[in-house]
């Protein structure tokens, strides 16, 4: 390991957060992939949560299959744009952190 000479204590500091950062996304393997591969199913966690929002489980199962499918792609939709933004997130952190 190199020698480390810092100016000053807000550059320790800096360097160590990204380290510390770095370090934490290697180890859960989140500098591997972006967010939108959905590892834990966020998706489908999503589309419950919307779906137990805005409907009964009756309301829900009284809904004819276009119905049903037109609101599951309205939540797609909006899921997609989420997962679109996170990702943009995601690659400017690596970006920030050197990954």
């Amino acid at each position: 390991m190199e020698k480390l000479t810092y100016k000053n204590d807000e550059q320790l500091n800096n360097d160590a957060v990204k380290m510390l950062i770095k370090n934490h996304l290697a180890w859960s393997g989140s500098d591997k992939s972006m967010p939108s591969a959905d590892p834990d199913n966020v998706r489908g966690k999503f589309f419950e949560a919307l779906l137990m929002a805005n409907f009964t489980v009756d309301e829900w199962n009284a809904l004819p299959d276009e119905g049903r499918k037109e609101y599951s792609n309205k939540v797609a939709r909006k899921f997609d744009k989420a997962a679109a933004e996170a990702d943009r997130k995601w690659k400017a952190v690596k970006v920030m952190l050197d990954l």
